[in-house]
């Protein structure tokens, strides 16, 4: 789990070009999209509770982003892009 974790966060990470530390802390908005990022890929292996764990993320913050990732993926190109170049990464 924490693996999984570790190697999610790198990815985004490298394909955001945000420090990891800036990624779950930064409240600039494409900071705030690499988390919407790094929660989205986590939530397809991890439980809500698992990503708040690792995270440190509050649980509604994580209920948030979990809920609110179409909406928000369907009006930013940019996020949509990324998504796609992590999911390569990770996924081949």
């Amino acid at each position: 789990m924490r693996e999984f974790y570790k190697q999610v966060l790198e990815v985004v990470s490298r394909c955001t070009g945000f420090p990891e530390v800036q990624i779950l802390h930064d409240r600039h908005e494409m900071c705030t999209d690499a988390r919407y990022l790094l929660v989205h890929f986590l939530s397809r292996h991890l439980r809500c509770n698992e990503i708040v764990h690792l995270t440190g993320l509050s649980k509604q913050a994580v209920s948030q982003i979990c809920n609110g990732y179409d909406a928000r993926a369907r009006f930013k190109y940019s996020l949509r892009s990324t998504a796609k170049c992590i999911e390569l990464e990770l996924f081949g």
